[in-house]
């Protein structure tokens, strides 16, 4: 049982593609549809944003600050 739920988890871990995509939504959300698009291509380019894989979960971090977790193809940003 263990075993087939660390499959899983390991399996639905989400992407670093899908956690940027959310942030963009995020950005775009909170800023209107011109800064936030603006905001995510600053975002798209900073070298201190980086993407962490723990096989069953991952996390964005900027700066040492986590912006998001996943878990199950599902990613929830942070208030960063």
């Amino acid at each position: 049982m263990i075993v087939l739920a660390g499959a899983v988890l390991y399996f639905s871990n989400p992407s670093e593609a899908l956690h940027l995509k959310t942030l963009n939504a995020r950005a775009t959300n909170e800023s209107g549809e011109f800064l936030g698009a603006i905001r995510s291509m600053v975002q798209a380019v900073n070298p201190d944003v980086t993407y962490h894989n723990f096989y069953v979960f991952s996390l964005m971090k900027r700066r040492d600050k986590i912006m998001s977790f996943g878990a199950l193809r599902v990613v929830i940003p942070t208030g960063e």
